[in-house]
């Protein structure tokens, strides 16, 4: 890495992303901007993305005082419909800071991704984050787009009466839901989201939020399955399928141990044809 520190970065008033010299790089935590370490920072991780955030204005560092700094306005046109930048990470990383902005008066709600600071360094895009599960199964490397919508297709056809699979197959295919993609690709990881219904009321809910309250970033199943279909994934997919693991409890669903009947059945109809 190089001795320098990575350099703020915004989007224009046209979405391109630009880095600024005159600020270095700052995360936020809670209410307060920080200037990362090299140890805190990492190279944007391969399949991850790039959000703009409307309404919120970038916040870097001074270089020469180490103050947290407000870029109200674009240092190459003068215009001041600018808006700060952040990463939404690859899975199988975690967060140092979020992204270091100062909201104006009226910014939009966000839907409930995971905003991390990013900024730019010898021609990369660097964040304030670590690598904190080294298995492989879900980096984007291991996804071939074509190959997983053949075969996504097909198990739907194979299985229209299946909702499950079919709920899974708009995970894989609208969501891209790294575990679906798997258990599509027949391999390592199959989801089992089996409840509509919840027993909390999480402020940071990703699959159901009150009308009117900041976007889910999906939708949660809408039905119960049956143990028949719960099982029709799990058993092939626990026979034939590489490292295999089937597991409750996704994104997509509330509290699975709402539906404790409906997963104990599927378990034993599971273990009766399986050694898992």
């Amino acid at each position: 890495m190089s001795s320098n520190k990575p350099t703020l970065v915004f989007a224009n008033s046209k979405g391109e992303i630009r880095d600024y010299e005159g600020l270095t790089m700052a995360g936020a935590s809670g209410e307060l901007f920080h200037c990362p370490d090299h140890a805190e920072l990492i190279e944007l991780p391969e399949g991850s993305e790039l959000f703009v955030l409307p309404g919120r204005l970038p916040v870097g560092i001074e270089p020469d005082t180490g103050e947290p700094a407000l870029l109200d306005a674009d240092p190459y046109t003068g215009e001041t419909d600018i808006s700060a930048v952040a990463a939404f990470m690859a899975p199988a990383h975690t967060a140092v800071y979020t992204a270091a902005y100062q909201s104006q008066e009226k910014a939009p709600l966000l839907p409930l991704f995971a905003y991390t600071a990013v900024g730019w360094m010898d021609g990369k895009f660097w964040v304030a984050a670590f690598r904190s599960d080294q298995d492989n199964r879900q980096d984007i490397a291991g996804f071939n787009q074509n190959l997983i919508n053949k075969r996504t297709e097909k198990k739907l056809r194979q299985h229209r009466d299946n909702r499950l699979i079919q709920h899974l197959g708009k995970c894989c295919l609208t969501y891209g839901c790294p575990a679906a993609r798997n258990y599509f690709l027949g391999r390592w990881e199959a989801p089992l989201p089996s409840s509509p219904a919840c027993n909390a009321s999480c402020v940071g809910c990703i699959s159901l939020q009150p009308s009117g309250c900041c976007p889910s970033t999906q939708d949660r199943i809408r039905f119960a399955p049956t143990a028949r279909e719960i099982a029709e994934i799990a058993i092939p997919h626990l026979k034939n399928a590489p490292r295999p693991v089937v597991s409750f409890g996704q994104g997509c669903e509330g509290e699975p141990l709402l539906q404790a009947s409906t997963l104990e059945k599927s378990i034993h109809m599971i273990r009766r044809q399986t050694t898992k």
